[in-house]
């Protein structure tokens, strides 16, 4: 959206040009360069905690375009413009880059944030759509729960219940003697969300939920006694 349609052709050229016949050019005449590439915002998928502190939109451009700029707009505030880095061009066109600041991003309301790129133009001038619409969520999701719960002694073969507190949570557990950290790569709670364990000896379970914007919640720790 929003190319910079200027070509690199030289004045005249384009009548030489069609002089042409059968897919021939006329004697002496090189094929004039096109732009290559497009202008397109690539990135990012989602605005979570993870990036928040440092985030990047990113894409490309044609090689005509000499600047790119973004705007960041949210549901509640005035839209934050940010100019873009450009990159030297390439066969293939050119990319850009636009660091947000730490600040800019804590501004922008969780929810719906659209982004729009500027090409050599501005995009108020075009009419245009966003490039790209992202959801930002910065808040973490709510511990899992497990029952029995806390510090408990259990009779062998005991079953215990791991439980995330909200259906768009995803919810993955470890356990052993000294469990890790669970990941996102850890055992998985299926739907409806609770899984069952059996504890047959002394150990200790842990359990963390991401939300669907990627964010973590606090790790849960119980620690079970066998008798």
């Amino acid at each position: 959206m929003n190319s910079s349609r200027t070509s690199k052709r030289r004045p005249g050229r384009q009548l030489a040009i069609g002089l042409a016949t059968a897919g021939v050019l006329t004697a002496g005449l090189a094929v004039p360069a096109y732009a290559a590439g497009t202008n397109t915002v690539t990135s990012p998928g989602v605005i979570n905690i993870a990036n928040a502190g440092n985030l990047v939109i990113s894409g490309t451009a044609t090689s005509a375009v000499t600047a790119v700029s973004v705007e960041l707009v949210d549901t509640q505030n005035p839209g934050v413009t940010i100019a873009a880095t450009v990159s030297a061009d390439t066969a293939t066109g050119k990319t850009w880059s636009a660091s947000v600041s730490a600040a800019v991003t804590a501004g922008l309301a969780d929810g719906t944030v659209q982004i729009f790129g500027t090409f050599d133009r501005a995009c108020g001038q075009l009419n245009c759509s966003p490039d790209v619409t992202v959801n930002k969520d910065t808040v973490a999701p709510e511990v899992p729960t497990v029952f029995p719960d806390g510090v408990d002694t259990l009779l062998p073969a005991t079953d215990i219940f791991i439980a995330s507190l909200t259906d768009q949570s995803r919810t993955h557990f470890t356990f052993g003697t000294t469990a890790a950290d669970p990941t996102e790569a850890s055992a998985l709670v299926p739907a409806p969300p609770l899984a069952s364990h059996t504890v047959g000896t002394s150990e200790q379970v842990k359990a963390i939920s991401f939300d669907p914007a990627g964010n973590p919640s606090p790790i849960m720790v119980a620690n079970y006694t066998v008798t």
